[in-house]
């Protein structure tokens, strides 16, 4: 769904020397109702694996790809999914994750929908549910990340609260996993499309270098 239109952001990595790997994984838009509601009760596993694949395939084909530097960025839903993925492997050389969910329990509490919301996510509420909820939140097996990880988030962003950044730095710094967050005051959820000029150019350059930092 990137596709339609120009978009800087992609074409910014590109200019810096990176391949730019993307795709319509399931809970994405694009391809219908059931593609992108094939994620409910299952965060982590098809949308996981569909990136996974499509990684594997785009390596697999274009042989002057170097898998050993391979980079990790995603906000909201890929904020989430960054976060996941490297709980599950140890492939990437740095991750940025952006307004993401770490901990779907504290999420399900603070993030603004109502209640409905999450239920119809997770097949109920965390009580009915507790254990989907906590086996799905990277939080849990934030002691298996080995991957340099920066952290963006917004302190006016109530869809993933700035909480969920905060715990996944705690975790990680627990964890002795070089990590660092940067916070965008008076940003919200929207940051990356409608922030502020000098906010949205600031994001951007902490992305590539923090890539840059780890290219060696």
């Amino acid at each position: 769904m990137w596709g339609h239109q120009w978009f800087h952001e992609f074409q910014m990595m590109a200019a810096a020397g990176y391949a730019v790997v993307f795709t319509n994984y399931r809970g994405s838009t694009g391809y219908g109702y059931a593609h992108q509601h094939a994620v409910h009760a299952d965060y982590g596993g098809v949308d996981f694996r569909d990136n996974m694949a499509v990684l594997d395939h785009v390596l697999q084909q274009h042989d002057w790809l170097d898998s050993s530097r391979l980079y990790i960025t995603g906000g909201s839903h890929g904020g989430f999914l960054t976060n996941w993925i490297t709980t599950q492997t140890d492939r990437f050389k740095a991750a940025v994750t952006q307004r993401s969910v770490s901990n779907w329990l504290s999420e399900a509490g603070t993030q603004q929908y109502p209640p409905n919301s999450m239920r119809r996510e997770f097949a109920g509420t965390i009580w009915q549910n507790f254990e989907l909820y906590w086996n799905r939140s990277p939080l849990k097996y934030a002691n298996q990340v080995s991957t340099p990880t920066l952290i963006i988030h917004s302190t006016e962003d109530h869809i993933t609260p700035i909480g969920q950044g905060e715990e996944w730095f705690y975790a990680l710094k627990a964890n002795d996993v070089p990590v660092e967050m940067v916070v965008f005051k008076g940003e919200g959820h929207s940051l990356s499309r409608n922030g502020t000029p000098i906010n949205l150019v600031e994001r951007l350059k902490r992305i590539l270098a923090w890539f840059e930092r780890y290219a060696d």
